[in-house]
């Protein structure tokens, strides 16, 4: 019941539900000095639990020099998505936080059928910017040059 909530980052953002479709797993980058925490906003339940809850999130690099790593097995991934039927995508927001607090940085959806993350980073107001991509399912947080 706990896994069925998290959407992990990562997100990342993830998932598949469909016992045919192959789901890989989820690897998020952070190259930034914020953690990184997610929150699914398509959940029919209407759960849309943070995933710091969870106790998933993505930390802070340790140093400018490096990133910090968080992989997500696909079991997670499958838990957190299973329900996320509506148009075959998974949908969440992702947050510069490790508790989903602030503002939200970027929306992210993963297709169900391609296990193809895409990420849309949202202009913050003020102060730093970043920059998500995603390739495949692999997700990588930067600052905005």
């Amino acid at each position: 019941m706990l896994l069925r909530k998290i959407l992990v980052t990562s997100l990342t953002v993830a998932a598949i539900s469909l016992p045919t479709i192959a789901l890989a797993d989820l690897d998020t980058y952070n190259y930034t000095d914020e953690d990184s925490s997610v929150k699914i906003t398509n959940d029919p339940l209407g759960y849309n639990v943070c995933s710091y809850k969870l106790g998933q999130y993505t930390p802070k690099r340790p140093d400018a020099s490096s990133y910090s790593f968080k992989h997500v097995p696909e079991s997670a991934v499958r838990a957190v998505c299973d329900r996320m039927l509506i148009g075959g995508v998974c949908e969440a927001d992702i947050y510069a936080t490790k508790d989903c607090n602030g503002n939200v940085v970027a929306k992210a959806s993963l297709n169900l059928d391609t296990n193809t993350v895409t990420v849309i980073n949202v202009p913050q107001p003020s102060g730093k910017q970043y920059n998500i991509t995603a390739s495949g399912s692999r997700v990588e947080i930067h600052y905005a040059s």
